[in-house]
């Protein structure tokens, strides 16, 4: 099926020995671009990066935070124990972290949420 960008890829051969066909690929090139751009697809697709990098950036801040939290730090010891007792699923196990870790944000810094 023909792709949502409107764009049927081409095949072309080119050298950068004998510098032949390099024009070719470059005129291709900006037909893609321009094709991008005056259909939207382009700018729909910086979008979706754009939102995939504001996710990916929370993602990994507060993961980063939880790990660096030195009472997580010293509770996932305790936790992990645990579980290698087999006193704890990993599935309760994580909701005990996650709990005390919004627990101790709550009381670091109140009324924020």
């Amino acid at each position: 099926p023909p792709p949502t960008s409107g764009w049927t890829p081409k095949v072309i051969t080119c050298s950068s020995v004998t510098r032949n066909g390099i024009p070719d690929v470059w005129e291709m090139v900006r037909e893609h671009e321009n094709l991008m751009k005056g259909n939207g697809h382009f700018q729909q697709k910086r979008n979706r990066q754009q939102q995939h990098r504001l996710h990916e950036t929370i993602n990994e801040t507060l993961k980063d935070h939880f790990y660096a939290h030195p009472v997580i730090t010293k509770k996932i010891r305790e936790v992990e124990q645990l579980l290698a007792e087999q006193k704890m699923t990993s599935f309760q196990a994580a909701n005990l972290l996650i709990n005390t870790y919004f627990k101790l944000i709550d009381q670091e810094n109140p009324g924020t949420l």
